[in-house]
């Protein structure tokens, strides 16, 4: 507790009642309630400051929290025109932005008087410019300081709020909440709406009363080094914590690339800040490109199973967006089970003709695997055979044409073998016949194959680049825990490699080695949610086979018929889009530089835009189980493998008969916003496969039983506890998951009780009397 020197204010977190002469006015941050005297005295203080000992005056301070209410009022005042145009050269701001954050002046009296410190370079001598800082009711709970020099500071005693024009209603669009003062008045100044929190962490609660209503953006800032990035830290939390909150998705993106922050992006435009010209049409540029490259965050209800999550179809190029778009009012499904077969069928169609190069030795190869988790009767086949139909006809005509190659080839065989017989026979011929070669055949798809089938395939087709095409998965988990006879290892190690487009030798009985330079094969599949989970064991998690899926599950609803149709049209220009992706691929993979394909690499911008991805997973990984991190270690790549599939599909599009020299800004991003949303949804898969369907609390049956040996071992415990010893609860909200998981193991008469404390509960298991039957504990 706290009063203040003329008793007129305190503080207090007991949660008493309210004392006769006193009035409770609001909580503060830390849930302790400040109380005032129901008539406090008046000031005749100017400034609102404390009075100097041994002044004899008798006059009271005024409380504190609206001290510093008259501070900045009388601050404001005193910032005079010369001083407004002094701080728009110092910030480098237009003049309108910092009347709009009533800015305002305390020269060195008023500083010792507020006892007004700060970091380095800070001092009183020269005075220092005055933003007010607003609380969760736009009352003034504090103020930022800054000197001329530009050293920060802040007065004895203040709280921490957030600094927003006063006319904040009256400014329309997406709000921008950027970090600090100077960078609010940035965006002011180019015309955005923007609100400032009071550091990368700071800010959370206001934000939270103020823009509920609100659309918004969370700007984060380029800073730190290899080992932090702070800024991206507090805006992928403040985000977070914004969607819980509100129960709604949340913006939010780092500044363009080259600058620390909005302030520093404008400094490099030229722009004056005494002319109005250039700055509204720098403000679109700015808002343009935060929109290109800003991320959805999802509140943690989104992730539960039955939540609706739409697939972005406007981050596919033409050909795949129409099928896409079209297929789905025409199957009356969700787009997202046309869209993830059609990527992969055009990513298995370039197979090895091209890489993408990230940095140095690091390329991706065009291999995408991908999975719709779907009930029976979700239309799963209907949506699978209009994706996967041109990857089919390449493969029908392919057999056609290999047809015709094995009866040239045995004609040729058998003109061979009179030849061979009659030079063994000491003919008149000097030297062997040559033996033809057997040709390969187009193979382009594969269904229900093991393992060994699928050698064979890659060692006789072309390029040996294949696309699994399974309308039934389960057939395919299988295979991961089968052994072949006579073996002591499975075929998922094997299946591991070729995500990789890596092939590892077979040996095969009466055949000798099967050997490929590299194999390419993507694979997309259809399964119910109750089969996945009963087939997904924790093998398959450790492996990284759940890690390597693009998962997908989509909404399921009932429709009416429709006379809704796929255009002809827009059937064929897909397939011909596949087709001509299917051309880029090299005759043969015998050879090492056949099998390397090309190595496209990331343009200047695109690579920034990759590098900020990588970031952002690290910054991620620890918030997470270690299942979703395994995800996240594999979409660090994927990303790169969107973009490459997407820049070779716009490179058809445009009738380009070359592949292209780079991958570029557009691809990159689309790339990492497709990875993102299937980031999302194998967390929501996650939830299928161990029983937490609701994106909160519930515990699957293993999670359970393990949590309730720990009771039983270390008990009684803090919820705190329990989140530290188990991944599931690491990470932003993991204790409140805690106290939901232990809440519901207490709840019924379930194994565990809670035991009641003053501050935080301990849990333990239940203990039963001998009477009831069962033994106690």
């Amino acid at each position: 507790c706290r009063i203040s020197m003329a008793e007129q204010a305190a503080l207090c977190g007991r949660g008493v009642d309210c004392p006769v002469g006193w009035a409770a006015t609001r909580r503060v941050r830390d849930e302790r309630t400040v109380y005032l005297k129901s008539a406090p005295p008046s000031t005749s203080l100017s400034l609102g400051l404390p009075p100097s000992k041994g002044n004899g005056s008798g006059t009271e301070p005024a409380p504190a929290e609206n001290r510093f209410s008259e501070v900045a009022a009388s601050a404001t005042l005193q910032c005079v025109a010369e001083r407004l145009g002094a701080a728009s050269s110092l910030l480098g701001v237009r003049v309108e932005a910092l009347t709009a954050l009533s800015l305002g002046w305390c020269d060195p009296l008023a500083l010792s008087a507020l006892k007004a410190g700060g970091g380095q370079g800070w001092s009183r001598k020269e005075g220092a410019f005055v933003f007010p800082e607003y609380g969760t009711e736009r009352e003034v709970v504090g103020l930022s300081l800054r000197t001329p020099l530009g050293a920060k500071g802040a007065p004895k005693g203040a709280s921490r709020g957030v600094c927003l024009p006063l006319d904040l209603d009256q400014r329309k669009g997406c709000v921008l909440i950027v970090e600090g003062a100077s960078d609010t008045a940035a965006c002011l100044s180019l015309g955005l709406p923007a609100v400032g929190r009071p550091s990368n962490l700071g800010g959370a609660v206001e934000l939270k009363h103020l823009l509920r209503n609100r659309e918004v953006m969370v700007v984060g800032e380029r800073d730190g080094n290899a080992e932090r990035r702070p800024g991206l830290e507090g805006a992928l939390r403040l985000a977070q914590t914004l969607a819980d909150a509100w129960g709604r998705p949340v913006r939010r993106v780092l500044p363009p690339y080259g600058a620390k922050d909005i302030r520093d992006w404008v400094k490099g435009r030229d722009l004056r800040p005494d002319s109005e010209e250039g700055w509204s049409d720098a403000g679109e540029e700015l808002l343009k490109d935060l929109n290109a490259r800003s991320a959805l965050v999802e509140p943690e209800i989104h992730l539960a199973a039955d939540w609706h999550r739409p697939y972005p179809t406007e981050l596919l190029p033409g050909a795949l967006r129409d099928l896409v778009e079209q297929g789905g009012r025409s199957i009356a499904c969700d787009p997202v089970m046309i869209a993830v077969p059609a990527l992969i069928s055009c990513s298995g169609a370039i197979g090895l003709s091209a890489r993408v190069k990230i940095k140095g030795d690091w390329d991706e190869p065009s291999v995408l695997w991908g999975a719709v988790v779907a009930p029976s009767g979700a239309k799963k086949d209907p949506a699978l055979d209009l994706a996967v139909k041109p990857l089919r006809e390449l493969d029908h005509e392919g057999r056609i044409a290999s047809k015709e190659k094995l009866e040239t080839f045995n004609a040729q065989m058998a003109r061979f073998k009179f030849k061979h017989d009659k030079w063994a026979k000491g003919s008149s011929e000097t030297s062997a016949p040559q033996e033809p070669s057997r040709p390969r055949r187009d193979r382009v798809v594969i269904d229900d194959a093991t393992f060994e089938a699928v050698t064979r395939m890659l060692a006789d087709s072309r390029g040996a680049s294949l696309v699994s095409v399974r309308g039934e998965l389960a057939a395919w988990f299988k295979e991961w825990g089968e052994y072949s006879p006579g073996r002591t290892s499975s075929h998922s190690s094997k299946w591991l490699g070729l995500h990789g487009a890596r092939f590892s030798p077979v040996d095969r009985v009466g055949a000798g080695e099967v050997f490929v330079p590299a194999a390419a094969v993507s694979l997309v599949g259809m399964i119910q949610p109750d089969v996945l989970q009963g087939l997904m064991t924790k093998d398959h998690l450790a492996s990284g086979l759940f890690a390597r899926v693009l998962w997908a599950l989509p909404q399921v609803k009932a429709s009416f018929y429709t006379d809704e149709c796929v255009d002809p049209a827009v059937t064929e220009r897909y397939a011909e889009t596949v087709k001509r992706l299917r051309g880029f691929l090299p005759e043969a993979a015998a050879g090492e530089s056949a099998a390397a394909g090309t190595r496209i690499p990331l343009s200047r911008t695109a690579d920034a835009v990759f590098r900020d991805w990588y970031d952002e997973l690290v910054m991620l990984r620890p918030m997470l189980p270690e299942a979703e991190r395994s995800v996240l270690a594999k979409l660090e790549g994927g990303a790169a493998r969107f973009a490459l599939v997407l820049a070779l599909v716009k490179c058809v599009e445009r009738e380009e008969v070359n592949l292209p020299p780079e991958v570029d800004v557009e691809c990159m991003i689309a790339g990492v916003a497709l990875a993102r949303w299937h980031v999302t949804e194998a967390r929501r898969v996650l939830g299928v496969i161990t029983g937490d369907n609701t994106g909160g609390t519930t515990l699957g049956s293993n999670e359970m039983d393990d949590v309730i040996a720990f009771v039983a071992r270390a008990g009684p415990v803090h919820a705190r506890d329990v989140a530290k010893n188990f991944a599931r609860f690491r990470g932003l909200g993991g204790g409140k998951k805690a106290v939901g998981a232990l809440d519901d193991l207490c709840a019924m008469d379930g194994p565990l009780e809670k035991i009641a404390r003053p501050r935080s509960p301990l849990y333990q298991v239940r203990t039963r009397s001998p009477d009831s039957g069962a033994a106690q504990v």
